[in-house]
């Protein structure tokens, strides 16, 4: 791919939209073609960051996904619908100077996957990219579970 086929969007994105409708393509995507898209994103941190819990937190990516940032992969995700994150090590980032993420979303078509599809799904970066800086003693993103039990004794005060 040369240097003139990027070009610069907002997320969240669907690059799925931006394709050719035509007879031949899918029912299921509305006659829009498959296929994957790359994402870039350069980035710096304050020197006030270093030290600190660094989280990539995607709302969603449509709809297997894989990440990388300053070469290095830092993991993939396999569902369009739910969210993840990634912890990111001080080691991986470049203190001072520029930092590449990297993401790929692949929307292609595979086996059966989309045989029964009655919807329209997309393909890309389609909710919000957080990049979080707490401190290093914190509740984990997502880490606060609180299990609902009923006793008896729940019974009986709620029938008093």
């Amino acid at each position: 791919m040369d240097d003139s086929s990027w070009r610069s969007v907002n997320v969240p994105h669907d690059f799925m939209v931006e394709g050719n409708f035509s007879a031949s393509n899918d029912i299921s995507q509305g006659f829009l073609p498959f296929g994957s898209a790359w994402y870039r994103k350069d980035f710096s941190l304050p020197p006030s960051a270093k030290g600190q819990a660094i989280y990539l937190e995607f709302d969603g990516v449509m709809i297997s996904s894989q990440v990388w940032l300053n070469g290095r992969f830092l993991g993939n995700h396999s569902s369009g619908y739910t969210p993840f994150r990634f912890r990111i090590n001080g080691s991986d980032l470049n203190w001072g100077g520029k930092n590449l993420l990297a993401v790929r979303a692949d929307a292609s078509k595979s086996a059966d996957a989309w045989q029964i599809a009655w919807y329209y799904d997309g393909g890309g970066i389609y909710r919000h990219v957080w990049l979080t800086v707490a401190p290093p003693v914190h509740i984990a993103p997502w880490g606060v579970y609180a299990p609902a039990v009923v006793t008896a004794a729940t019974i009986n005060h709620a029938a008093s």
